[in-house]
């Protein structure tokens, strides 16, 4: 249940498996339902949930048992509580609290206000409702056929054993294929241009495909930072490319949010990073 655009869900179903990948992805549902085949148990599915590539929410049923998840970077995150006995999941805290009635606990709200990222691990990891649990990453939800869950870790960061020279292979193609997948569903991309090293790559990497990209570069309030420089340095690089620069002024303060309120974003946390949204 949930509101995404048709390009958002990629769903299959083989016998009395299902699953549904909610996001981006280059996975088709023909692809997806041959993985499906091999699927016999929720821990078969580590091997998919660690490969198909894109940034989504995988939910799947098999054999009348759910697994559920986010991604391993969080920018897709899982919240879990019960609901007259019965588990539910959802991709926001808030949903499940207004089913549950849970209310704020101020302690962790109020360390939701350290800035710049807010509370350090494993803090952040906490959700601020009460009775709503974060998953978390690298780990799925099972939710059994008695309503009753448990979370299984099926992912762990490897061992740096691989050498130089093939990891910066490996580390390439990991990234052409994840810009891939987000310009694969829509006719525009953005991305951010601060001037570092990180989002100046995913920029060159997103200006292959043929997708209008937008870059949007925040203007930073120090004038001895460079990022402006190397940022500007780099749009030149990119003459097919719209590029938005937001001057320091234009964006708001830190608590803006929190002392103006936000009715056209809802979040379910104050974010510090307001001017970032």
């Amino acid at each position: 249940m949930g509101r995404w655009a048709d390009n958002e869900v990629v769903a299959a179903s083989v016998g009395k498996n299902s699953a549904a990948l909610l996001g981006t992805t280059t996975v088709t549902s023909a692809a997806l339902a041959a993985r499906l085949r091999t699927v016999r148990t929720v821990h078969d599915l580590d091997t998919l949930a660690r490969s198909l590539p894109g940034c989504f929410h995988l939910v799947a049923s098999i054999g009348g048992r759910v697994r559920a998840q986010g991604t391993v970077s969080t920018a897709c995150q899982l919240f879990y509580g019960r609901v007259d006995g019965v588990t539910v999941a959802a991709d926001r805290p808030q949903t499940i609290a207004s089913m549950t009635g849970a209310g704020v606990d101020e302690e962790l709200l109020a360390l939701q206000l350290l800035t710049p990222f807010g509370p350090p691990w494993p803090l952040n990891m906490t959700s601020v409702w009460r009775g709503v649990r974060t998953l978390l990453p690298g780990h799925y939800l099972d939710i059994r056929a008695d309503g009753t869950e448990r979370t299984t870790r099926y992912w762990t960061p490897p061992d740096p054993e691989l050498p130089l020279e093939p990891g910066v292979a490996a580390l390439s193609e990991a990234l052409e294929t994840a810009v891939a997948a987000r310009t694969s569903r829509g006719a525009t991309i953005s991305a951010d241009l601060s001037g570092g090293k990180d989002s100046t790559s995913l920029c060159f990497l997103a200006a292959r495909h043929d997708t209008r990209l937008v870059t949007v570069h925040a203007q930073s309030s120090d004038p001895a930072n460079e990022d402006r420089v190397w940022a500007a340095r780099c749009a030149d690089r990119l003459p097919h490319a719209r590029h938005l620069v937001v001057p320091m002024k234009a964006t708001p303060g830190i608590y803006a949010e929190v002392a103006n309120g936000d009715t056209a974003q809802p979040s379910d946390t104050p974010l510090s990073f307001t001017r970032g949204r």
